[in-house]
């Protein structure tokens, strides 16, 4: 069913918001970003683990895969992390969210598409809507810092995703999860050693690194997982796209962030245009096909 698909895409959302949710928790009792890094991946690790025994998968290691696939979805991941230390919630998962809007540039350069009005107006109206959004903390360096942290987060998972593309069509999801997080898990660790290495073992500390791993990273790639297999990829990016919507509402509820009517209207521009750019490469896709 079809509708079980949508259902699966928006759990997924909203537990990838949730993920700011939980490392703020873990900042305010100055839990180092090392710590959050390493515990989340290798508990992510350990409860998949399980899973891919007892489905009897033929699993097969590939040490290009768990380099690249890692590598990068260490560094998207600490990018976003890092942006949270400076910036609020909501605005870091809307201005690391406008990754389609890179991809749609890309094929702009590539030649893939043709730079014509539309591109031109989904290009201005991307970029009015992350400066809408985020003019507010262009008065002081930290904020300047986070605003660089999260969309530099956006951009390498757009690479990510282009060196990818054609690989993913070829190899389970569930390989691929696997594949980031040996590789990140294996990133974290000389990171954990040259850098600070605060936390307090209690059930704060606890609470919050068992959210950010299962919630924030296993549940939300499962459900991500089984939806993109029920709708297929396209419509999957573009419900996905409900995610920083989640994690504005969130960052009001529970972490009491205000947001502006001016910043409103951008993350309206930045969710359009990611949707309008998934939509021009869907319909080119379907063309050459």
């Amino acid at each position: 069913m079809n509708q079980l698909g949508y259902l699966y895409i928006i759990i997924s959302s909203l537990s990838f918001a949730f993920i700011g949710i939980f490392s703020k928790n873990l900042y305010e009792v100055n839990t180092s970003l090392s710590v959050i890094l390493i515990t989340r991946f290798i508990i992510s690790l350990f409860v998949l683990i399980p899973f891919i025994k007892f489905s009897k998968r033929n699993f097969i290691l590939y040490k290009k895969d768990i380099i690249m696939g890692g590598g990068l979805y260490f560094i998207t991941t600490f990018t976003y992390l890092s942006s949270l230390q400076y910036i609020g919630v909501g605005l870091a998962a809307v201005l690391a969210y406008i990754f389609p809007v890179y991809i749609f540039i890309y094929s702009i350069i590539t030649g893939e598409i043709k730079l014509n009005l539309k591109s031109l107006l989904l290009i201005s109206s991307s970029l009015t809507g992350v400066i809408l959004i985020s003019y507010h903390k262009f008065g002081k360096i930290d904020n300047l810092i986070g605003i660089f942290f999260a969309i530099l987060s956006g951009l390498i998972y757009a690479v990510y995703i282009i060196l990818n593309k054609e690989k993913k069509q070829n190899k389970n999801q569930i390989d691929i999860v696997f594949y980031q997080l040996i590789g990140a898990s294996i990133l974290s660790l000389p990171y954990l050693f040259i850098s600070e290495k605060n936390f307090t073992l209690n059930n704060n500390f606890i609470f919050n690194m068992l959210g950010i791993s299962i919630i924030g990273t296993l549940s939300a790639i499962y459900f991500l997982i089984k939806g993109m297999e029920k709708i297929g990829a396209f419509k999957s990016s573009i419900i996905s796209l409900t995610e920083p919507v989640f994690a504005v509402i969130i960052s009001v509820l529970f972490l009491n962030e205000n947001m502006t009517k001016i910043q409103l209207y951008g993350l309206i521009l930045i969710i359009f245009s990611c949707i309008f750019s998934s939509s021009i490469k869907n319909n080119l896709s379907q063309k050459m096909n």
